[in-house]
């Protein structure tokens, strides 16, 4: 419903609040927490894990698609300070694109997951997105909290918007729909599976 909707972007305003409490005293760490979700929305590395996660068939409720956005969003900051650790990016990318064709096959079968499951595809999602992101040559969280936490929102954005789609559309040609967007996923995925293996020649 709209009051679910509007209640789900107040909770995420809330726990971003914090965080964005200096962007008023400082028109620079705004600017980067724009420029963050523009990396977000402009990189389909991040952006297709986040859509496939969103889109994961489940017990499909506006409160699960609440509290997979933080189970997303803690994933996300957990893949960025396990960042620190890793630093074979070609490795981590390839992992990354497996794993999505795993997921949008998930989505292309519809098959239907517990939700402890469906919670812990996410939360790895988030981590693998966290850490690509934090092996790219401006994704230290640490020195660049404002890209980080723009990028986080970005991608609580897109799941939110995603999962209240999945949750109001579950049966008929919407639930096809997002089936299709399922073997997309996994298509895509697969082309840039291809392509990284070429990188280890």
């Amino acid at each position: 419903t709209v009051t679910d909707n509007r209640r789900s972007l107040a909770l995420i305003a809330s726990a971003l609040l914090p965080l964005t409490a200096h962007a008023h005293a400082n028109a620079g760490w705004a600017h980067g927490v724009l420029d963050g979700a523009a990396v977000f929305s402009g990189s389909i590395e991040y952006l297709l894990p986040v859509l496939a996660a969103a889109l994961l068939p489940g017990r499909e409720t506006p409160q699960a698609v609440r509290y997979g956005v933080y189970v997303v969003v803690a994933g996300m900051l957990a893949g960025m300070v396990a960042g620190y650790a890793v630093s074979d990016a070609i490795v981590v990318a390839l992992l990354a694109q497996v794993y999505l064709a795993f997921l949008g096959a998930i989505v292309l079968l519809d098959l239907r997951l517990p939700a402890r499951i469906v919670a812990l595809f996410r939360f790895l999602t988030g981590g693998l997105v966290g850490l690509a992101y934090g092996l790219s040559p401006f994704g230290d969280p640490l020195s660049e909290p404002a890209l980080a936490l723009g990028l986080m929102a970005g991608a609580a954005s897109l799941f939110l918007l995603a999962g209240f789609i999945v949750a109001r559309f579950r049966t008929g040609w919407q639930r096809i729909a997002i089936r299709v967007a399922g073997s997309w996923i996994v298509a895509i995925a697969v082309i840039f599976i291809a392509y990284l293996a070429t990188q280890f020649r």
